[in-house]
Order: C-alpha cells, then sequence, then structure tokens
C-alpha cells in the first residue's frame, strides 16, 4: 500500500495549495464546475473527496518549442509547498506514468518536499488538453493496488487554468577556471550569455532534477563542491559550498539514483552527498574514483584505478562493494595529471573512453563479472564523454605530460551498435560534450561549439565565443 499512500498525500495534502474557501467543505467537484483542484474517487470511504486550489498559489504553462515535444509545466509558489509536474502529455487521451525521466513522450514527472515521486504503477492520462492560455487541462493519475485479497484504487482528477504558453528554453552551464556560465542555447544559431557566476577554479559541473547545478574547483582553498540554484537559469545563485576536507581531493565526477547521489573524488573516498543540505559522508571503500555511472537507475558502476566495478546502494544509502562477484581488472586505467577516463551506458552495455591506452571500450555486467565485448582506437586521449541515442561522443585534447602530449584535439562521434567512429571535428584543447534533442554541445578554447546530429554526423551550427570552458552539463 505504499504507493497507494504516497498519491492520497500527494493530493489530498500537498499538492499546490488548497483554497481556505472550498466550497461546502469539499464536497464540490472542482472539476465538474470550472474551477482549479482535485477530486478523488476511490473505495476508502475515509478519504476527502475534493478541494479548490488557492489560484493565487498555482502557475501552469505550456511549454512549446523543446525538441522532444511540448510539454506542461505545474508548479506551486510560496506560501504553498513547492511542488512540480510535468508532462509531455499535452493532448486529450495522452498515456503516460510517472517516472524519474520525464524528457520522452511516454512519461510524466512530479517533484514533491525535495524529492521526485517515480512509480511507474501511477498512470498519468490526460482527460483534456489544451493549447491556449485559458484552456482548461484535466489530469487524472489513477493507481489499483490487491492488499489481502481486497482490490483498493484511486483515480485523483486534478483541473488547473492554463496561465501562459511559453517558447522552450534550453541552457547549457559551463565552467572556465574562473567561473559557472549560463547560456541559453534554446535558438542554437543564437546562443546568448545568461549570467557568470564566480568560482575561482571551477572545473567540473553537473545538474539535478532541473534545479541544481553542483560545482568542483580545483584549488586548495576554494570549495570541494558548491551547489547553485538552476531554478530560473538567468538568476542562478549560489546556495552553499562545502569545504574541502583535504587539500589533494577534487571532486571528478557524480550521479544519481532515487535521492543519493554520488560524488567521485580523485584521490580520497568517494562521498554520498545530500542535495537538500549540501552535506556529505564518505562511502566504499578505501580509495576514489575517477568516474561513475548510473546504469538503467539499478547499479553504479565506477571507475577507478583498479578498473571498472559495480556497486549497489544499500538500504543505508551506503555504496555496496561490490555489487557483483568479480570486477574487470582494466590494468590501462590511468591518470594523467587531473585528467582521468570517463564511463558512461545507454542501459544495456556500459562504456569506457580511456586515456592510456586511447581506447573506447564496451563492457557487458553480468550476475557474475564484467566482460569486454570490443574496443576501438580512438588515437586521442579523452576529455569528456556522452552517451546518446546509440552514439557515443568523445571530446580528446593532448595533455601537457609526455607522452600524452600528441594527439587529436576534437570531438567524435561512435556509432555504438557498429562500434566504428562515423564522424569527427578538429577542435582546439577540446574539453566537455553533451547532447540533447537534435543537438550536440562541445566545449574547447575557442568557445562553445553546437552540432546539428539529426542526420547521423556533426554537422556545426553555430560557434560561440564566449562559451569557451572546461567542462558542461544541461
Amino acid at each position: 500500500m505504499k504507493t497507494l499512500k504516497i498519491l492520497i498525500i500527494f493530493v489530498v495534502l500537498i499538492l499546490f495549495s488548497c483554497d481556505d474557501d472550498n466550497i461546502n467543505n469539499g464536497l464540490e467537484d472542482p472539476c465538474s464546475s470550472g474551477g482549479q483542484g482535485f477530486s478523488i474517487s476511490e473505495n476508502c470511504g475515509e478519504c476527502p473527496q475534493s478541494s479548490f486550489f488557492d489560484n493565487d498559489l498555482i502557475v501552469a504553462e505550456l511549454i512549446t518549442g523543446d525538441p522532444n515535444g511540448d510539454y506542461y509545466h505545474f508548479y506551486s509558489v510560496p506560501p504553498a509547498d513547492f511542488i512540480e509536474f510535468y508532462s509531455y502529455g499535452v493532448s486529450t487521451g495522452s498515456t503516460s506514468t510517472l517516472d524519474v525521466n520525464w524528457q520522452s513522450a511516454s512519461s510524466s514527472y512530479l517533484y514533491l518536499g525535495g524529492s521526485p515521486i517515480e512509480d511507474p504503477g501511477l498512470a498519468v492520462n490526460t482527460i483534456q488538453g489544451g493549447s491556449n492560455a485559458g484552456d482548461n487541462v484535466t489530469i487524472e493519475i489513477t493507481y489499483a493496488e490487491t492488499f489481502e485479497n481486497e482490490l483498493f484504487s484511486v483515480d485523483a482528477t486534478f483541473c488547473v487554468t492554463l496561465d501562459e504558453i511559453i517558447i522552450f528554453k534550453e541552457y547549457v552551464y559551463i565552467t572556465d577556471g574562473a567561473g559557472l556560465k549560463v547560456v541559453d542555447v534554446s535558438n542554437p544559431l543564437i546562443p546568448n550569455l545568461e549570467v557568470t557566476l564566480p568560482f575561482p577554479t571551477s572545473h567540473y559541473v553537473e545538474t539535478f532534477n532541473n534545479s541544481v547545478a553542483l560545482v568542483g574547483q580545483t584549488s586548495v582553498t576554494e570549495p570541494y563542491v558548491s551547489s547553485v540554484n538552476i531554478s530560473n537559469p538567468p538568476i542562478s545563485s549560489v546556495l552553499s559550498s562545502l569545504p574541502k576536507s583535504n587539500t589533494t581531493s577534487i571532486l571528478t565526477d557524480s550521479a544519481k539514483i532515487d535521492d543519493v547521489v554520488i560524488l567521485t573524488d580523485l584521490h580520497l573516498r568517494n562521498k554520498k552527498f545530500d542535495l537538500d543540505t549540501n552535506q556529505a559522508v564518505d562511502v566504499g571503500d578505501a580509495h576514489g574514483g575517477f568516474c561513475i555511472t548510473n546504469v538503467a537507475d539499478a547499479y553504479f558502476m565506477l571507475l577507478d584505478g583498479l578498473g571498472a566495478s559495480t556497486y549497489n546502494v544499500d538500504n543505508n544509502s551506503q555504496l555496496s562493494y561490490p555489487f557483483l562477484t568479480n570486477t574487470a581488472i582494466l590494468n590501462w586505467t590511468s591518470l594523467v595529471e587531473n585528467r582521468h577516463d570517463w564511463i558512461g551506458n545507454d542501459g544495456a552495455f556500459t562504456y569506457v573512453a580511456n586515456i592510456v591506452d586511447q581506447k573506447f571500450v564496451k563492457l557487458a555486467a553480468t550476475a557474475t563479472q564484467i566482460n569486454e565485448i570490443s574496443s576501438i582506437n580512438i588515437s586521442g586521449y579523452p576529455s569528456a564523454l556522452a552517451i546518446f541515442n546509440n552514439y557515443a561522443f568523445v571530446t580528446m585534447s593532448p595533455t601537457p605530460v609526455a607522452p600524452y602530449n600528441a594527439g587529436f584535439d576534437g570531438i567524435k562521434m561512435i556509432d555504438l551498435s557498429t562500434m566504428q567512429v562515423i564522424d569527427s571535428a578538429i577542435l582546439s584543447s577540446a574539453s566537455g560534450v553533451v547532447a540533447n534533442g537534435n543537438y550536440i554541445y562541445a566545449t574547447d578554447s575557442n568557445g562553445l561549439h553546437i552540432y546539428n546530429i539529426s542526420l547521423g554526423t556533426l554537422n556545426l551550427v553555430s560557434t560561440y565565443s564566449q562559451g569557451f570552458g572546461n567542462y558542461i552539463a544541461l
């Protein structure tokens, strides 16, 4: 009954903020009387039936122009408890499920009380869609569960009026050694720098929940990691910072499962990080890691000086090592100054971009071991890796250290099915890459380079000189 309780709490107690002047003590259905609110039909006779929203505390938007399609964004404003709901089900009759990965046509997303509500058993149905300001939108969330041979079911219907239609905004976040740059790339032809936040030795950045960016710095006197509020990107601001516990500590990567974020550290133990409190505790074994990836929301795969290993997350949110009985001891895994190998996955296989052997490696994890499936020579030293839509995008550049001071400098596009390089572009000190929709965003010393990949090749759309940097995140 866990999911049922979550649903009832979500609808009855927290969803947006309810009006103090609910008609007939909640007996009138807002969705049947042209209001904004929710109603419930279920076999739980003691459950409240309906309530009206405070119209001043709820914002309902239709976002248009997203490469993945139009979507709804409903959220509350203070003093209401904060909540966000996203769904690509904008047309009447659309169906989806609640999932942490809402950016697809078959998923919706609910962020409640500081964490997402993730349960594919909760069906989201669009009873009435809308496309103009003032249109009424009705969404139904259904759930059924048999408990002790008795069927419990809930149909929770909420209705809102669209306040506005907004053209999709896409942002990238770039560290450049001096600060964090927030760049609007909604129009890939004309990127625009929205704001720069000072981070004197910034090198790493990653974003979570479309609301927080984590920024890591290299200097012994600067914070280990800082949280940045990016819920409204043009006015992004620093929330808080966590100081270094050791002068050799450097954040190298991060990955999230459920509410657990794991930070890998170049020299010290990895850390479990709390996005809400900006506090961290050591986890895992005695050594740190180069990078980490979330594999199908089931486990982490970590790359360190010993090779590739899989980790589970136990009930105490600790890394359980190892998750499998064997690990892949990849002897070529290495570190050159602060440069390291990178790891990513497509849900089925894991991929490693390696410095020493200039390899791109495909791995498969089974119940007993990690197997190398195949590898190719990429003729360069990786600086970043993005796995997207059956492709890998690897930025590479020489390092100041011999014998790694020569090699390809740019970005390569790899077909994961054939494990072949299908396109490449020359850059200057290529440093970061991310992918979304039809576009690849790569950074180097000359700027931010945007490529269209809809035709299966790297087609340069624009170069934005102010977008130079060390690393990039979406």
